[in-house]
């Protein structure tokens, strides 16, 4: 005969997976996480992928620039290009959005899982506070995939480092994979040699007497033959990385990035992050929230996980892209933080069901008609362009007007990607892979900027140097003023968004 303590363990066990409380938190987070698909990337990412599934081939050159046409492609998110391609095709743009959104949420939790014993409820607050946090910032963005591939390195070593895992020979598949999914892998392997020389430092200076400060470390510390182990790992990690259409010169590029100051200077989400700048109040209440619970709550001595804080607080600083990796490291100490009270919650929700179920009836009425009405308008590229303020309208007229516009188009930087997407029989000024691409004295990115100002001489040299004869931009800025003034340009297409100019 089953015991009615039995009976018990299973009714909590039970509400445990279907705690309706634990639902609506994610639902609420991936709620938040879903944004249209406006940004400026997507397009050109869309293009590409399209042209791979199509063609089944990797292009050795640009082939949707007009000004850099001979310059050698380096893809490095040829496989995510290839696969949100093939979600947008055939299960539609709806799908695309929430399974990047389930994929921000599945990174927060797992990050937030650096330690053992945290709830699920914990995780799942903790990832709506984070998500708000950043919110605008999320939607189909390639550089998830590196933050979650961030995550999944930080876990397994946790998991590693207590003896929950024997090895970590998974991250050779994860690096081979991540390689060629995105170019933020190079973070990954940065964090592993992070990892492996603060564990040998804790290593060399482990306690040989009691009472040492060393003695009062709180978390373990890897042995001799873990660090062999992980050393090897890294070594053979970052030979997988290798394995990809362009071997070697994904490194190239990607230093030929960060070794480019005046693109990380000129461009808004590599320029330093400053939260006195930011207009998310949500972001302000979370760093409160988050130094409040540490100050009442932490009181552990973990060296290799505050170190990785710091790097990714760094990098964070350095970039406001990089905010999103704060967040992921800080979401473990605030999971670990509110998990008591979390504890708590859910023994009184288990105590009055009938309150949980009304929380979650109510939740769920607020949320489901946005998501509803969401789901209804994600590929409606009219809804796409108003958000994005995409000069969708002027494309329309140049498609419908083909012998009132010339063969070599100026574009802005921001609207290149969707111009690709919208656009496809016209090849482009330049759109957001092409910052650092230069030949020559072709620096398009460079001379893009002094164009769009008006620069002295910077019209001269989008006639000559580019052979420019129609424009497409933004009414606001300083070309569409000199161009209104010049006689040997004429206005063929105005509205708020967009106005075209063609040679005469």
């Amino acid at each position: 005969m089953v015991r009615i303590g039995q009976i018990g363990q299973r009714i909590k066990k039970w509400w445990k997976i279907t705690d309706p409380v634990n639902w609506l938190l994610l639902v609420v987070a991936v709620g938040f996480c879903a944004y249209p698909l406006t940004d400026p990337d997507f397009g050109w990412q869309l293009r590409s992928g399209l042209d791979l599934l199509k063609t089944h081939q990797l292009p050795q050159f640009d082939p949707y620039s007009h000004t850099l046409p001979n310059w050698h492609w380096v893809n490095l998110e040829w496989l995510s290009e290839g696969t949100i391609a093939f979600i947008y095709q055939h299960l539609g743009a709806a799908s695309l959005i929430f399974a990047f959104a389930l994929m921000a949420v599945a990174m927060l939790i797992i990050a937030a899982s650096w330690s053992t014993g945290v709830s699920l409820k914990a995780k799942l607050a903790v990832a709506v506070l984070a998500v708000l946090a950043n919110v605008g910032r999320w939607g189909v963005r390639l550089q998830l995939i590196t933050q979650l591939g961030l995550a999944i390195v930080l876990w397994l070593f946790s998991r590693y480092r207590i003896g929950a895992i024997k090895h970590l020979w998974w991250y050779i598949p994860l690096f081979w994979l991540w390689a060629n999914l995105h170019g933020g892998f190079f973070s990954g392997l940065a964090v592993l040699g992070l990892l492996w020389v603060v564990e040998g430092i804790k290593w060399l200076n482990r306690p040989r007497h009691r009472h040492t400060v060393s003695s009062r470390i709180t978390e373990p510390t890897l042995q001799l033959p873990q660090l062999r182990h992980l050393m090897v790992v890294g070594l053979l990690s970052g030979a997988a990385t290798l394995i990809n259409p362009y071997g070697w010169r994904i490194y190239e590029d990607i230093y030929r990035l960060f070794s480019t100051s005046f693109v990380l200077k000129a461009i808004a989400e590599w320029k330093p992050f400053s939260i006195s700048e930011s207009g998310n109040y949500f972001l302000w209440l979370y760093f409160c929230l988050l130094i409040i619970a540490m100050i009442f709550t932490y009181r552990k001595v973990e060296p290799t996980r505050w170190v990785v804080t710091i790097f990714f607080f760094i990098m964070m600083i350095t970039a406001n892209r990089n905010l999103a990796l704060f967040l992921l490291i800080s979401s473990g100490f605030f999971a670990e933080a509110i998990n008591g009270p979390m504890k708590w919650l859910t023994y009184r929700l288990i105590r009055l069901r009938w309150l949980a179920v009304a929380i979650t009836v109510g939740g769920f009425y607020w949320v489901t008609p946005s998501i509803l009405r969401f789901t209804e308008t994600a590929d409606d590229i009219k809804t796409i362009s108003q958000i994005g303020r995409y000069p969708l309208s002027a494309i329309e007229w140049a498609k419908a007007h083909p012998d009132q516009i010339g063969d070599r188009l100026f574009n802005m930087y921001g609207q290149g990607g969707f111009l690709l997407w919208q656009l496809p029989e016209k090849k482009i000024f330049i759109d957001g892979r092409m910052s650092y691409w230069q030949i020559d004295n072709r620096w398009v990115f460079r001379d893009s900027i002094a164009i769009n100002g008006a620069y002295p001489g910077a019209v001269q040299m989008m006639e000559e140097k580019y052979q420019v004869d129609w424009v497409l931009v933004d009414p606001r800025i300083k070309l569409a003023l000199e161009l209104s003034q010049r006689p040997d340009w004429q206005l063929v297409y105005q509205d708020s968004l967009a106005v075209i100019y063609t040679k005469k």
